[in-house]
């Protein structure tokens, strides 16, 4: 795993894995109640991805936790919270959210 001081904005990093936002009121963890049709669980699942000379861009805090209706929206409640380093995989693609223990840093005038 990477120390979290080694990651300046606009160094080269590489990985394996990345983070995609599900959403369910099914697989409901027990831990939070039962679930509903309007109860949802929010969370965040690591997925494949090859990420070979990406441009890092910063931390961020990520949320697992519950969503419930009220008489103003959907309230979020938050249950866990993790860091995960937000990079950039190429000029014409959208940042993507990567596991701190997935990131690698890549050597100077490496690919």
């Amino acid at each position: 795993m990477i120390d979290e001081s080694e990651l300046v904005f606009g160094c080269r990093v590489s990985s394996g894995k990345s983070l995609r936002r599900c959403v369910t009121h099914k697989d409901f963890p027990a831990q939070f109640g039962t679930a509903n049709f309007k109860r949802r669980w929010k969370y965040w699942k690591e997925k494949d991805a090859y990420i070979s000379n990406g441009i890092f861009l910063g931390l961020r805090s990520l949320s697992n936790g519950t969503s419930e209706p009220d008489e103003y929206g959907y309230q979020f409640s938050a249950h866990e919270s993790f860091k995960a380093a937000l990079v950039c995989p190429g000029h014409n693609l959208n940042p993507v959210y990567v596991p701190l223990d997935a990131i690698e840093l890549v050597p100077e005038g490496g690919e």
